[in-house]
């Protein structure tokens, strides 16, 4: 089972810009970051698990 945490929210200007694709790779594309890919996933398929 996936413990859910709350995300803090950070102000967009400190973000990076996903729209170039070595940022999008970064975020989603990695092993370490597989946990954030899966919230994303699930979120924009709606979808929980």
């Amino acid at each position: 089972m996936m413990k859910t945490r709350l995300l803090k929210r950070v102000p967009l200007n400190q973000l990076m810009d996903l729209k170039i694709d070595y940022a999008f790779k970064q975020l989603f594309g990695t092993e370490k970051n597989k946990n954030i890919t899966v919230v994303f996933l699930n979120a924009i398929l709606n979808r929980t698990g």
